[in-house]
């Protein structure tokens, strides 16, 4: 059994140092993606698709926790990886704390960028329905909740 604790944690010390390694440069990539949010779109961009191997890379490694955490008999979940650590090292136990706090800190960011984004949203099709002549807040949504908005329908006209 000591054996087989001993292999499971040096796998947890394997899965904690990727998976701080990928939070890292995803935690950098989302930092930047705040920063030229409102100036450089092609950069936005760009910084969207670099994020997405981060992203993979994270899951699959999610999901060999998981089964790591299955096989050796607990469950797959936070609570089981609690279970599974209270007999590990200190600084293993450290350092999964730390990477539950970079995990929260990713997300937390990752929610405000997208609230940035969703609000940048807003402005340009409120300045396109007046450049369009519609009245602001008279849009209307389809059964899916979708803006229904239809250009050329406000009281301004533009001849070429």
């Amino acid at each position: 059994m000591q054996t087989d604790l001993s292999d499971l944690h040096r796998q947890l010390e394997r899965l904690a140092a990727s998976h701080d390694s990928s939070l890292d440069s995803l935690l950098a990539l989302l930092e930047a993606e705040k920063d030229c949010m409102h100036t450089d779109a092609a950069r936005l961009n760009a910084i969207t698709a670099d994020k997405q191997p981060y992203i993979a890379q994270l899951e699959r490694l999610g999901g060999e926790l998981n089964q790591l955490l299955s096989d050796a008999g607990f469950s797959a979940d936070a609570a089981g990886l609690d279970a599974c650590l209270q007999n590990a090292p200190a600084k293993l136990v450290q350092e999964w704390d730390a990477l539950r706090e970079k995990i929260k800190h990713c997300q937390e960011i990752n929610v405000r960028n997208g609230a940035l984004v969703e609000l940048s949203r807003q402005r340009a099709r409120q300045l396109l329905s007046i450049l369009l002549g519609d009245q602001p807040g008279t849009s209307t949504y389809d059964k899916e909740g979708k803006s229904n908005h239809r250009p050329g329908s406000g009281s301004m006209s533009f001849k070429a």
